[in-house]
């Protein structure tokens, strides 16, 4: 898979697209297809009409379904592609006023300090599968394609904090490059809540592991440029009176990441145009 990799401002995010009009598979240079010397001719004349055969049209896309996209917050590295709508796998599935929205979670066996294998049974991983489903469950238009399933597979790759908000990001992305009809961007960050000596609170933005375990934070994510939170989780008890500096705080930390997204689908999107692709 080869991406396209956009700049990032925001914290160490690094956002990119995959690029459907570049596989790795490209045509190859027929100058590797050389008769040898111990080859009879019957050889010869196969290798030459497999000169005149194409590998691969440069120009083919991918399937719609097929679109991963790659999100980086710090050390934290997420992929994630889109496959729907599509029948259901499952009749308990399938909804008749709507599609269902199922997400997968896999933490790669590296991606953290413990090299620890997380099963699907895995409660942190079905908390995570739960928050994602519901969240993209009540911004897609699924009510546009009854009887269907939307499926979100994730991969998290490296494991540095803010772990469910690079989740959200990511499937945003896949989700307009894949073209499944949704009212507007999903953000997400996360905030802590830091004492300073004078023992007043300062807001951070975009934990790391380290900062999680010492901090109180909240993960938070919001729809648009609005101020309306679809995602909000708290795992650690935090003191109220900072609680609503905290949500102001990552409310205008989504906003900026919806330019960074925002900026990074035009620009890609214009790319395709040029190419030809669209």
């Amino acid at each position: 898979m080869e991406c396209v990799t956009c700049g990032a401002t925001f914290r160490g995010l690094r956002l990119c697209h995959s690029n459907p009009t570049h596989d790795t598979s490209h045509n190859r240079p027929s100058s590797h297809l050389h008769k040898p010397s111990s080859l009879p001719s019957t050889s010869h004349s196969f290798l030459k009409k497999l000169e005149n055969v194409p590998l691969r049209n440069p120009l083919t896309r991918r399937p719609p379904h097929r679109r991963p996209s790659y999100v980086e917050h710090g050390n934290t590295k997420v992929i994630c592609s889109v496959n729907g709508p599509i029948e259901p796998r499952a009749a308990s599935a399938r909804n008749s006023e709507r599609a269902t929205v199922t997400v997968d979670v896999c933490f790669a066996a590296f991606s953290g300090t413990d090299r620890k294998k997380r099963g699907k049974s895995d409660k942190r991983v079905l908390e995570m599968q739960s928050a994602l489903s519901r969240t993209f469950a009540t911004t897609l238009l699924t009510t546009l394609h009854p009887r269907s399933e939307v499926h979100i597979s994730l991969h998290i790759l490296s494991q540095d904090g803010s772990i469910l908000a690079t989740c959200v990001n990511a499937a945003t992305l896949a989700l307009v490059d894949a073209g499944v009809p949704m009212s507007d961007y999903v953000t997400a960050c996360t905030v802590a809540s830091y004492t300073n000596p004078d023992e007043s609170g300062e807001p951070l933005l975009d934990m790391s592991s380290a900062e999680e375990m010492d901090l109180p934070g909240i993960t938070l994510a919001t729809v648009g440029r609005s101020d309306k939170i679809s995602l909000l989780q708290l795992e650690t008890k935090v003191r109220l009176e900072r609680l609503e500096g905290m949500l102001a705080v990552g409310i205008d930390g989504c906003g900026k990441i919806r330019q960074l997204l925002d900026g990074v689908i035009r620009e890609h999107g214009n790319k395709m145009a040029r190419m030809g692709a669209l």
